[in-house]
C-alpha cells in the first residue's frame, strides 16, 4: 500500500474491504513453565502446520472489545 492509497481511505477503514485483513480465531495457552508468558495458536491446523503461532508477555494481551 502505498502512502496515498492509505491517505485516501476512510478515517475508520474496514478491515477485510479496505485493508486486507483476514480475520481469524486464535486461542491462548498459559505456559508450562512458571513464566508469565502465554501461547497464542490459531484455530485453523492448516495455519498451525505453516508455523503461526504467538510466544507474548501476558502483559501484552489486550481485549479489544472492552479497549475501545
Amino acid at each position: 500500500m502505498t502512502e496515498s492509497d492509505w491517505k485516501s481511505l476512510a478515517t475508520d477503514p474496514d478491515d477485510e474491504a479496505d485493508l486486507g485483513y483476514q480475520f481469524t480465531e486464535w486461542e491462548c495457552f498459559e505456559t508450562l513453565e512458571d513464566t508469565d508468558q502465554v501461547v497464542l495458536l490459531p484455530d485453523d491446523e492448516t495455519a498451525l502446520a505453516d508455523a503461526a503461532f504467538v510466544i507474548a508477555d501476558a502483559d501484552s494481551l489486550v481485549d479489544l472489545d472492552t479497549r475501545r
